[in-house]
């Protein structure tokens, strides 16, 4: 089973990507923090991928 972020959290893991994360999270998903304490860390990672990927075709298309 995989780790959830309440996990990580408990540990003492509270740096800036951490924050970071929950931040994009809350804004640009919409999560709950609540919802996010119980996300398994491995589909927090492909969240952030696909939103850094999204970024960066906006700020591509934003340039032409």
């Amino acid at each position: 089973m995989y780790p959830k972020i309440k996990e990580l959290m408990e540990k003492g893991n509270l740096d800036d990507k951490v924050v970071d994360t929950f931040y994009i999270l809350m804004k640009e998903c919409h999560q709950q923090f609540s919802e996010i304490m119980k996300m398994p860390i491995p589909l927090v990672d492909e969240i952030m991928k696909r939103v850094e990927r999204e970024q960066k075709e906006l700020k591509r298309r934003m340039k032409k």
